[in-house]
């Protein structure tokens, strides 16, 4: 069977566990803005989304959604740092890694609370710079390290992940 579900504004990617039974899916735009918020359309067809935005007209959220895929229903929806792109599943410790491309950072998802649990900034320098571009991420065999793809360096940033708090060991 086939259904559509609207997860979010503009879907982007998701993973989908080992039964088959639930996806994540991350939102590039986030949540679909309240009445009175500021937003613009996802595009130039007369009833397109509409993304909440800033000031200067950038999204200003980014979400995921857990979707039941034998109800086709979103179940919860997770606040998460903007532009999420890709995303590692790790089921055996109950963690979700996004990629937040425009906030140079990886959220972490508790996937029994459906909670955000922690934000790690991806930060290669001695100062905080912009434009890291965290695109994609991937669980090493033994899930004790996290690959993240930044594409505004050209490098892969590893991350410690086995502890209870994740930190970044270098960069490839």
């Amino acid at each position: 069977e086939v259904r559509r579900v609207k997860t979010g504004v503009a879907p982007f990617t998701t993973v989908i566990n080992h039964d088959s039974s639930v996806a994540w899916v991350s939102n590039w735009g986030g949540r679909f803005p309240h009445a009175g918020e500021t937003s613009a359309a996802t595009g130039p067809e007369l009833h397109a989304d509409r993304v909440l935005v800033d000031a200067r007209g950038v999204a200003s959220s980014g979400t995921v959604a857990r979707v039941d895929l034998l109800t086709g229903k979103v179940t919860a929806t997770v606040a998460v740092g903007l532009h999420p792109s890709g995303m590692a599943w790790d089921e055996q410790r109950h963690r979700l890694y996004v990629a937040n491309s425009n906030s140079d950072t990886v959220s972490i998802v508790d996937t029994v609370t459906n909670k955000l649990l922690e934000t790690i900034p991806v930060q290669p320098f001695r100062r905080k710079v912009a434009g890291i571009a965290p695109e994609s991420a991937a669980l090493s065999p033994d899930h004790d390290t996290l690959y993240v793809a930044c594409a505004g360096i050209n490098a892969v940033a590893v991350l410690d992940v086995k502890g209870a708090h994740p930190r970044v060991q270098g960069f490839i």
